[in-house]
């Protein structure tokens, strides 16, 4: 087991990937839209679309606690970042719009449908093939509109590619023994 606490950004990214993963396969498709993949490393691991992508972007922290203690043996603070789940098809698709908007709604679907607007932090540190629950969790805030991307015409060598972004704000209490 590591010393690094549950509650480290690295767990509570890898939880909000595999929840997002999780509920959008849960979602039913449409005869158009028939599978798509999920790229958690984006733009690294090549995409196939249609697809989804995530990523965090760290936003920031506050310190809400006098001394930084989040509690009696803890120190934390509140720390802020934003989900990036963007959706890419083809244009080569003759529904490629109606997959995009398919995607779209998936994905507000999830994020607005979630129970109390809380994921649980999973433990990916320990076991990143088994990760086992904790008693901590991130909260889910508001989800953007979705964002039509205009690739840059000198740096997109696939033009056929379209891409909607959807950015959703989370907070959680970043812990260290």
């Amino acid at each position: 087991m590591t010393d690094i606490h549950v509650t480290a950004s690295i767990n509570v990214e890898a939880s909000l990937n595999a929840w997002m993963q999780t509920q959008l396969a849960l979602v039913t498709k449409p005869s158009f839209l028939a599978s798509y993949n999920v790229v958690m490393i984006e733009p690294q691991v090549a995409l196939a679309p249609p697809a989804f992508s995530f990523t965090h972007l760290p936003a920031g922290t506050l310190s809400r606690y006098q001394g930084n203690a989040a509690s009696d043996t803890l120190k934390g603070y509140f720390a802020l970042g934003i989900f990036d789940v963007s959706a890419w098809v083809t244009r080569e698709s003759i529904n490629w719009r109606a997959q995009l908007r398919w995607m779209v709604a998936a994905v507000e679907r999830v994020v607005i449908g979630q129970a109390h607007g809380a994921v649980e932090i999973q433990d990916y540190l320990t076991d990143p093939n088994s990760p086992t629950d904790s008693n901590f969790r991130v909260t889910l805030g508001s989800i953007s509109k979705p964002q039509l991307v205009i690739p840059n015409e000198m740096f997109d060598p696939n033009p056929n590619i379209e891409r909607v972004r959807m950015l959703i704000d989370y907070q959680w209490v970043q812990r260290s023994e």
